[in-house]
């Protein structure tokens, strides 16, 4: 097995190696805008290489989670408790210091120093850690709070797994393992992470009679076992006890009677696989950035112009309705409430957005009249949406903010392009180094 990570080790290292160097023929034309995009996304791969794969550990309240996430990272380091705890889900990761940050819900990373951890209120969906503990070079873990509590906030099992992990691991009580609700909730995770996860049977201390745990293994080897990679049967306590505070194993017998030894070899499996996932994904997006490089014609400064400021009008109007909603279903904003957002983000956008680079090319006249296509008026509003019901308003107005952008992009390219407005020419060095990301990476998918 440590073999085998060491060939994945040197392949991840010969790829990031490929990727850098494709980067630095690509930094020599950043100035053309699709090339600076590649270069961004050369750089997010990059980054991505250079993290360990992520496992989730998932099940219901009290099924012994933490515990175990303790067990993989070889201390006891997260507080365990029989009553209900309030933390929310926790990533695990390597740092040479200590490290602290919280995740919203919306997926903003803030870092915590003591004195802003006991300002925090609101509770995040996600409390990440950064420890100098050995194993986390190796992976990295999200401990999840219980799936049977959904007041607790956190990270539904979907979401995770779609957005956050490599591979999964789900504990179920050995007392009443694998229960209908788990199964219903299991599937929700999507199946290329369940092709590599396992099902870990806890608190098996509850269950002493040798026969009984062998009818609880049959049963999970006849419902479960196309559900998951593989599956461990383990005493939670037994194990943590044969660990020393520094995570060595100080007494072999105990925690190879208490399963742990199974665990870690099913554990290193699924990580390997991870990993392996991971690189395909990597080879598969560098292939992506360098075919959508080489694949079209490069845009005018006019046309890209003309697509920046359509996004921008319609990122603009999302995002004050959304702030204007506070967190909640835009729904419940009124409908005279939305449409003054509109209109708040459509002066604005006018005055900061638009009029500057509208300057450059065009008439005062011809400019008042793209400006007109805005709703700068309430009164220009209502009247579209008068005497519907709230859900068929909101919907109104979404479409409103979409006919503007599509109205926007026609009448700002009918606009004569500045003099000498002509479409870069991509680079042979740039497009040699794309064409052989492009067919090294079709290689590697055959």
């Amino acid at each position: 097995m440590q073999d085998m990570a060491q060939d994945q080790e040197a392949m991840m290292d010969d790829l990031a190696q490929r990727l850098r160097e494709t980067r630095a023929v690509f930094e020599q034309a950043s100035q053309i805008p699709r090339v600076a995009s590649a270069i961004r996304g050369l750089q997010r791969i990059e980054t991505s290489l250079g993290r360990p794969p992520r496992v989730g550990i998932f099940g219901e309240f009290n099924s012994g989670k933490t515990s175990l996430t303790n067990i993989l990272i070889g201390r006891k380091a997260l507080p365990t408790s029989v009553v209900t705890s309030d933390r929310g889900s926790t990533l695990l990761r390597y740092a040479d210091q200590p490290e602290l940050y919280a995740i919203g819900a919306e997926g903003g990373r803030h870092r915590l120093t003591t004195a802003a951890f006991q300002k925090l209120i609101a509770r995040p969906a996600l409390t990440e850690i950064g420890v100098p503990f050995p194993r986390l070079r190796n992976y990295e873990i999200i401990d999840t709070v219980g799936v049977s509590d959904p007041s607790l906030g956190g990270l539904p099992p979907k979401r995770a797994a779609n957005s956050y992990v490599h591979g999964a691991v789900w504990c179920t009580v050995a007392s009443q393992a694998w229960k209908r609700s788990e199964v219903s909730q299991w599937r929700t995770i999507p199946e290329s992470v369940r092709k590599r996860s396992l099902l870990v049977v806890t608190h098996l201390d509850a269950v002493p009679n040798p026969q009984d745990r062998e009818k609880i293994a049959e049963r999970i080897r006849s419902e479960a076992a196309n559900l998951f990679h593989g599956f461990v049967m383990i005493s939670l306590t037994q194990a943590l006890r044969a660990l020393s505070p520094e995570g060595e194993i100080v007494d072999e017998t105990a925690w190879y009677n208490s399963g742990a030894a199974e665990l870690e070899h099913w554990f290193s499996e699924i990580v390997a696989m991870a990993r392996v996932d991971k690189r395909r994904r990597a080879v598969a997006a560098a292939r992506a950035i360098a075919q959508r490089l080489l694949s079209a014609p490069l845009r005018t400064p006019h046309e890209i112009a003309v697509s920046h400021l359509q996004a921008a009008w319609s990122n603009r109007v999302r995002r004050r309705v959304r702030d204007a909603a506070g967190g909640r279903d835009i729904g419940q904003l009124t409908v005279e409430q939305h449409i003054e957002t509109l209109v708040s983000a459509a002066r604005g956008f006018a005055a900061y957005g638009l009029e500057p680079w509208l300057q450059k090319r065009v008439r005062t006249g011809t400019m008042r009249d793209i400006l007109a296509l805005l709703p700068r008026e309430p009164a220009q509003v209502r009247g579209v949406v008068a005497g519907m019901e709230p859900a068929q308003a909101h919907r109104a107005l979404a479409l409103i903010v979409d006919q503007v952008a599509a109205e926007l992009r026609e009448a700002l390219m009918e606009i004569t392009p500045a003099k000498g407005d002509r479409p870069a020419e991509l680079p042979r060095q740039v497009a040699e180094a794309a064409s052989a990301v492009s067919a090294w990476g079709n290689e590697q998918a055959g």
